[in-house]
C-alpha cells in the first residue's frame, strides 16, 4: 500500500513533467522546459534534506540510548516512509527502558542482599585478585579494605582455607568442607562461574550447631552414665526380693527385671551411638571374612535350635582380607542379625559375601515380615518404629539401625534396604578394601 506523502510526491512531479511539455510545445522554446527540471530539482533537495535530519535525529536518539541515555523520542515530521522507522525507534527504546529499569532494580536488590550477608562471601578472578566482598568477608577478615585491589592470600591467612581454595581453583569446583577458623567452624564452599572466569566463596559460620551438636552427644554420654548406676541397683534388688516363694510377689518381679534389662539394653546401646557419633579412631586389621562370620554364627547357634530357623553363609570362591575394626564390624552384624531374628518366625538368615570391583559386597537377608516402602527412608533413624503396632516390650531398644549406619560409616562404607511385606528384609553394605588407607 503506497503511503499518502509519497503518493502527493509521485502526482507533483508528475505535473512538473506535463508543464515541461506543454511549455516547450507552445513556446517552441526547449529552455523554457529548465524552468520545472528546477523546480523539481529544488524539491527534491528539500525532501532529501528533510529525511537526512530525520536520519540525524534517529542516529542521536540511538547513540544516547547505546550510552543508557534513554530520555531521546523521535518527533514525527511527515517524513514519508521513514516516519514508521522513527515510531519503531521510540517503541524499541521505550521497552529496553523499562527492561533496564526492571534489571537496575533487581541488582541493586541483590547487591544489597548479598552486601548485607553475615556470611562471609566473595568473588575473585583467575588471578586470585577479589573482586567484591560481603560484610561478613570484611568483618572476618578485618586486614581487608576496599580501596585496595588485593589478592586473597594477603587478606586471607588460615592455611586450611588457603589450602582448600588453591584445590577450587586447580578443579574449578570443591566438596563442602567444614574449616575451622578461630574459636568457630565454618562450612566453606566453592564454585566456578564459566562465563565470568570467576570464583565465588561463601563461609557459613555452623559453629553454634556444632555445640549443639557437641551437647546433645555429651548429654547422651552423661544421661547413660548416670541411668546405668540405679538400674543396676534396681536389679540386684529385684533379684534378691525374687527369692521369697510369694507367686504374686514373682509376677511383679519378673516385670521389673524385664522392663529393668531392657533399660539397661537402652543405656548400652545409646553409650555406643555417642561413642561411634564421635568418630573414634578404628582399630584396623586385615580379617578373614569366613572365619569372622563362622564366629559369628556360632554365637546364635543354640537360638537357631530352638526357634528352627537357619543361618546360611553363601561366598565366591575367593574373598580378599577385609581391613576393618573387628570389634565395630561385629556390632554391625550382631545388630542386624538380632533385628532380623525378632521379626522371623519361619526360614532364617542368609548372609551373602562377594568382591565388587574394589569393594566387598555383603548382604544380610532374612525371610521375616517385611517392611512396607514408606518406612525404608527411615528405618535408620534412632527410635524410629516402622511397625507402631507391634509389642514394644519384646522388640529391640530402637537403637541396633541407628549404630549399624554410624558402624558402616566409619569404615567409610555404605549401607541400604530393600524389602516387601510378607517377602523379607535385605540389608545390603559395601565396603571399601583398601579402607585402612581412608
Amino acid at each position: 500500500m503506497i503511503n499518502n506523502n509519497l503518493f502527493l510526491t509521485l502526482i507533483i512531479y508528475f505535473l512538473i513533467v506535463c508543464l515541461s511539455v506543454i511549455l516547450v510545445t507552445l513556446s517552441g522554446y526547449v529552455y523554457l522546459s529548465f524552468v520545472p527540471l528546477v523546480l523539481a530539482f529544488l524539491f527534491t533537495l528539500m525532501i532529501i534534506r528533510r529525511i537526512d535530519r530525520s536520519i540525524l535525529d534517529m542516529t542521536s536518539i540511538l547513540t544516547k540510548a547505546s550510552r543508557g541515555d534513554f530520555s531521546g523520542r523521535y518527533k514525527a515530521k511527515m517524513d514519508w516512509e521513514i516516519e514508521p522507522l522513527g515510531l519503531a525507534i521510540n517503541d524499541l527504546i521505550e521497552n529496553i527502558s523499562l527492561l533496564f529499569k526492571d534489571f537496575t532494580a533487581d541488582r541493586e536488590d541483590l547487591k544489597f542482599i548479598l552486601g548485607n550477608l553475615s556470611e562471609a562471601l566473595w568473588i575473585q578472578n583467575k588471578e586470585g585478585i577479589l573482586l567484591w566482598t560481603s560484610r561478613g568477608f570484611d568483618a572476618l577478615f578485618t586486614s581487608f579494605r576496599k580501596d585496595n585491589v588485593k589478592h586473597y592470600w594477603e587478606v586471607i591467612l588460615e592455611p586450611a582455607l588457603l589450602d582448600y581454595i588453591k584445590s577450587a581453583i586447580l578443579n574449578e569446583s570443591a566438596e563442602v568442607k567444614e574449616i575451622e577458623l578461630g574459636n568457630t567452624v565454618y562450612l566453606c564452599k566453592g564454585i566456578f562461574n564459566p562465563k565470568t572466569d570467576t570464583h565465588v566463596f561463601i563461609l557459613q559460620d555452623i559453629g553454634i550447631l556444632k555445640q549443639t551438636e557437641q551437647m546433645k552427644k555429651d548429654f547422651m554420654i552423661n544421661l547413660a552414665h548416670e541411668l546405668r548406676t540405679p538400674l543396676t541397683a534396681i536389679k540386684g534388688f529385684s533379684e534378691a526380693l525374687s527369692e521369697n516363694p510369694d507367686p504374686d510377689s514373682q509376677r511383679y518381679l519378673t516385670i521389673i527385671r524385664n522392663h529393668t534389662e531392657r533399660l539397661i539394653s537402652l543405656v548400652s546401646d545409646l553409650q555406643t551411638l555417642a561413642s561411634l557419633e564421635r568418630m573414634p579412631e578404628l582399630n584396623l586389621q586385615p580379617l578373614n571374612l569366613l572365619t569372622f562370620f563362622s564366629n559369628i554364627k556360632a554365637l546364635y547357634h543354640h537360638t537357631l535350635e530352638e526357634r528352627k530357623l537357619y543361618l546360611n553363609l553363601e561366598y565366591a570362591d575367593y574373598l580378599p582380607k577385609l581391613t576393618a575394626d573387628p570389634f565395630k564390624l561385629e556390632q554391625i552384624f550382631i545388630n542386624l542379625i538380632d533385628n532380623a531374628l525378632r521379626y522371623t518366625e519361619q526360614g532364617g538368615i542368609t548372609i551373602k559375601l562377594a568382591q565388587e570391583d574394589s569393594f566387598i559386597r555383603i548382604e544380610v537377608c532374612d525371610t521375616g515380615r517385611g517392611i512396607e516402602s514408606e518406612h525404608l527412608n527411615r528405618i535408620f533413624e534412632r527410635f524410629y518404629e516402622a511397625d507402631p503396632s507391634r509389642n514394644r516390650a519384646q522388640s529391640g531398644t530402637g537403637l541396633g539401625l541407628a549404630i549399624v549406619k554410624h558402624a558402616v560409616m566409619l569404615h567409610h562404607g555404605s549401607i541400604q534396604v530393600q524389602s516387601e511385606p510378607g517377602k523379607g528384609t535385605c540389608f545390603i553394605m559395601l565396603f571399601p578394601l583398601l579402607s585402612d588407607k581412608q
